[in-house]
């Protein structure tokens, strides 16, 4: 842009039609460059998709998507500022989406907002910048960090293995008894592996039967006595992941406010989300 200015001074004081030409062809490609360059942002929408499970201090995989809703005209050069990162999208067709990723580490539990994203584009010919401001309103938790440590159970449950107290129909060997297959996880007695599955699918594998059944756990952070608050909550937050994934029903008393025992990742993730708010209310 200086320089065009330069080059329209030294037309006028010149007055060399020369000059005046390529005065007037730099001023062109800026009027071309601004039109096209507002054009190319108009109408663009923005979604951030984060996972449905993010962990303090853990990279999580952020989905970004960018709409063109525009019937005729493509997109170009979309770059999306959004936490200190800036990934760039090359082309998006009209009346179609594209999608790019960023890595976040959110340094501490709690709720975290992005009210909105600025996109910009130095298209077509890199003469400008333009911005654009778009509203979100997102609103995301973030669950403590997972951190292996003690077991805050109950005194009675004070050990890890504790909550693996069965009661059998039968010979839990039969194939008959079997519901399905998991993961190994440690402390897995060796007969239940099922041997055919661990060597088609490369990992090891065991058989879960139907006679089995777990007594439930209660998680109680304060039994973890006077280690540091975030501590406890990381400990209980493994604890959480790693009962649930063995299928044991887990409860959780927080200061007095108690979660019955249950199952499954809806009920994982409403436990981890009071951690993850604890103390921010």
């Amino acid at each position: 842009m200086a320089v065009t200015i330069l080059i329209g001074f030294s037309a006028v004081n010149t007055a060399n039609n020369l000059i005046y030409v390529v005065a007037s062809l730099l001023l062109g490609f800026m009027l071309i460059s601004g039109i096209f360059g507002r054009a190319n942002l108009h109408a663009v929408r923005i979604t951030v998709e984060p996972p449905p499970e993010i962990y303090a201090d853990t990279p999580a995989p952020i989905r970004i998507r960018v709409e063109n809703p525009r019937s005729l005209l493509p997109a170009f050069l979309i770059r999306v500022n959004v936490w200190d990162q800036s990934p760039l999208v090359p082309y998006v067709p009209p009346r179609s989406t594209a999608q790019t990723f960023v890595s976040t580490a959110f340094p501490r539990r709690g709720r975290y907002g992005l009210g909105e994203v600025e996109i910009s584009s130095n298209f077509p010919f890199n003469f400008f910048v333009r911005f654009r401001r778009i509203h979100l309103g997102l609103d995301l938790v973030v669950f403590p960090r997972l951190r292996p440590g003690p077991f805050p159970g109950a005194p009675r449950r004070s050990r890890p293995q504790g909550h693996r107290e069965t009661v059998e129909t039968g010979d839990s060997g039969d194939d008959h008894d079997i519901y399905g297959i998991r993961e190994y996880h440690p402390g897995d007695p060796i007969k239940k592996i099922h041997w055919k599955s661990s060597a088609k699918a490369g990992r090891i594998l065991v058989k879960d039967f139907a006679s089995t059944r777990t007594e439930p756990v209660i998680l109680i952070p304060s039994h973890l006595g006077p280690s540091p608050l975030e501590a406890r909550l990381s400990w209980t937050a493994y604890w959480i992941n790693t009962l649930v994934r063995r299928r044991v029903s887990v409860g959780l008393i927080l200061d007095g406010e108690s979660f019955e025992p249950g199952t499954g990742t809806h009920h994982k993730r409403t436990l981890l989300r009071a951690l993850a708010l604890y103390g921010e209310d």
